[in-house]
């Protein structure tokens, strides 16, 4: 090995240990981060909404809400439902073809009439909270 190489090879093992050192540096912040805001939210529990945003009097923001999945082959199966006419009171399928929801249609049967959108369309939904998320207000 020329002395060149080993120079580089030096360097490269230097910053490879910078790179092992801040990226345990990252890990800790982020530990500490994530504790800090879990205690935020729990201060702030009674002020958050199910979905939506509130800023603390110290202008920090916390965003709430949750996120959709739908099953596929529920999905699957109420559309066959629908195009055999099996799903009379439904006057659209509000998932285009690949399945995906139809966000304009669906809130247009939610509105109609909520009861009957999740008692059918209930079984391939699959709602979760989505994590709080945390940004200063300028």
């Amino acid at each position: 090995m020329s002395l060149e190489e080993k120079v580089k090879e030096e360097q490269l093992q230097s910053l490879t240990d910078m790179w092992s050192a801040n990226k345990q540096k990252e890990s800790e912040a982020k530990q500490a981060r994530l504790k800090v805001e879990g205690e935020i939210e729990a201060f702030l529990a009674d002020k958050l909404k199910e979905k939506g945003t509130y800023t603390a009097p110290t202008n920090i923001q916390l965003t709430t809400g949750e996120s959709e999945s739908w099953q596929q082959d529920e999905v699957s199966k109420l559309k066959n439902m629908f195009d055999e006419g099996e799903l009379k009171d439904i006057p659209f399928f509000p998932f285009d073809i690949e399945y995906k929801p139809n966000n304009a249609k669906i809130k247009l049967l939610k509105e109609a009439d909520s009861k009957l959108f999740f008692k059918t369309f209930g079984i391939a939904l699959t709602t979760k909270p989505k994590k709080v998320a945390f940004k200063m207000k300028k």
